[in-house]
């Protein structure tokens, strides 16, 4: 994708990505777990549309205290903030793991 808008590409693209999307996975990984394999893409769907849209309001409704967060956030270097973003990351998908393990063995199949 970053080739169609002419940028060159870099590992924090990369990096950035991946984190995202073991984001998106601990957060899907005990609803695989939970619903039945039909309602799982149809749930993923609406809980990201809901997010989109909810997070838009959020930015909209409350812009000055946005504001505010990223003044603070501003005041630490990139890796700094790169570095606490991936533990968090990271520990929310073990987590989540943790969870999805525990539903599996209770589940009555």
């Amino acid at each position: 994708m970053m080739l169609v808008f002419g940028k060159s590409f870099v590992w924090t693209d990369l990096a950035i990505a991946s984190g995202l999307f073991m984001l998106m996975a601990a957060f899907t990984f005990p609803l695989f777990q939970i619903l039945k394999p039909g309602y799982i893409g149809l749930t993923i769907v609406i809980g990201f549309v809901s997010t989109v849209l909810l997070s838009r309001f959020v930015f909209e409704s409350y812009s000055e205290n946005v504001k505010a967060v990223l003044s603070f956030f501003d005041r630490y270097p990139f890796s700094t903030l790169f570095t606490v973003s991936t533990i968090i990351v990271l520990c929310l998908y073990a987590l989540s793991w943790i969870l999805s393990t525990t539903i599996y063995r209770r589940k009555a199949f």
